[in-house]
C-alpha cells in the first residue's frame, strides 16, 4: 500500500490568447494580478494561429499567446475555481458575445503540467464544477515531454523551453515545501 502524503503547493500558469490587433494584455494582467497575486513571469508574444485557426472566427486573426505565471503557489484543488474565474474574465472582455481573449489556467506540480478545460475527452480526468484536467507535459530525463494528446503549440520547442523555465521557477519557489512528491526524475 502506498503512503498517503500531504499535497504540496503548485505553480499557477495562465496562457493568454488574444488577437495581436488588440492591445488588452496590460488590462488582463492587471485583473489577473489583482485576483491571483504578483506575476513573476511573462513570455514574449508567441505564435498561435500557425498551429490552429480554432479561435479565429470568434477572436479575429493573428492570434498570439502570452504565458504568465504567479509567484503565489496554489493548492491544485483550486484549479476548477480558477478556471471558472478565468472564464468569467473572458466574458468581461467579450464584445457582442464574442471573446476577445482566451485564458487557459494550469499548474506545475512536481513532474507534471496540467491545464484546466471545460471539454471532456477520453484522456481527461473530471475534477469538479464542470472542469476537466488536461495533461500537457511530464518531466523525465531532465526535460519536459508532451503527451500524444498535447496540443501542437505546446509540442513546439519554443513553448517547451518556456515551460521548462517555468518548472525551474516552480521548483525554486517550492523549495521550502520540498519533499519526495516533487519527483525530479
Amino acid at each position: 500500500m502506498g503512503r498517503i502524503r500531504d499535497l504540496l503547493p503548485a505553480k499557477l500558469v495562465i496562457v493568454v490568447l488574444k488577437s495581436e490587433e488588440l492591445n488588452i494584455l496590460f488590462k488582463i494582467k492587471q485583473k489577473l494580478e489583482g485576483i491571483f497575486g504578483e506575476i513573476d513571469f511573462t513570455s514574449e508574444s508567441l505564435p498561435f494561429d500557425i498551429y490552429t485557426y480554432y479561435y479565429n472566427k470568434e477572436m479575429g486573426n493573428n492570434i498570439k499567446a502570452t504565458i504568465i505565471s504567479f509567484k503565489h503557489l496554489i493548492h491544485i484543488s483550486e484549479l476548477p475555481y480558477i478556471k471558472r474565474i478565468t472564464n468569467s474574465l473572458e466574458m468581461d472582455f467579450s464584445v457582442n458575445g464574442k471573446r476577445k481573449v482566451n485564458l487557459d489556467p494550469g499548474y506545475f506540480y512536481g513532474a507534471q503540467f496540467v491545464l484546466a478545460t471545460t471539454k471532456p475527452r477520453e484522456f481527461r480526468a473530471y475534477l469538479k464544477l464542470g472542469i476537466w484536467s488536461e495533461p500537457v507535459y511530464f518531466y523525465s530525463n531532465k526535460t519536459l515531454h508532451p503527451f500524444s494528446t498535447t496540443y501542437p503549440n505546446y509540442k513546439s520547442a519554443e513553448y517547451i523551453k518556456i515551460f521548462e523555465n517555468l518548472r525551474n521557477l516552480y521548483l525554486n519557489d517550492a523549495k521550502k515545501f520540498r519533499g519526495d512528491d516533487l519527483d525530479e526524475k
